[in-house]
């Protein structure tokens, strides 16, 4: 995660963002920054990100910011898979799937059936499961529930 964020802040940095002034003039003993117009495809680094890199270490940051599943399941076979570690006590599977739930991605239906956008009740409760055993960020998923109320009384 601190990679993605010091990544993150060089390109932002790189690209002219934060600059004391916005007149389009730079000062003399500041270098010019020139924007690029580039576009790349689905999976592939940005220039920018691949500059002094070799393709060995392309390729892992690639793997720490573009992670792909390559498992051969389809989306349903995942949740599925991920509720019954859940259910098994997996404090990660329970924190996963709280906040699969929270986010919308898991399917919920309210008690006439029609389907909710998100179900915040029963993320709170997958992740007070996992919050119990000691889980950090189903702890904290759990404290911002608390606190603004969601799925819980505040």
């Amino acid at each position: 995660m601190k990679t993605i964020a010091v990544l993150l802040t060089a390109l932002l940095l790189a690209t002219g963002c934060g600059n004391k002034e916005s007149t389009g003039e730079t000062a003399s003993d500041e270098p010019e920054i020139v924007m690029m117009d580039e576009s790349t495809s689905v999976g592939e680094l940005p220039s920018i990100l691949k500059e002094g890199l070799s393709n060995k270490e392309q390729d892992e940051l690639k793997k720490q910011i573009m992670p792909i599943l390559d498992d051969g399941l389809t989306p349903e076979q995942r949740f599925l898979n991920l509720r019954k570690d859940a259910e098994a006590g997996n404090a990660e599977a329970q924190n996963s799937l709280g906040s699969m739930y929270f986010s919308g991605e898991a399917i919920s239906r309210d008690a006439q059936g029609k389907v909710k956008d998100k179900d915040p009740e029963t993320a709170a409760g997958w992740f007070f499961r996992s919050a119990e055993q000691g889980h950090a960020g189903a702890q904290f998923n759990l404290g911002l529930l608390y606190f603004s109320g969601e799925g819980v009384t505040r």
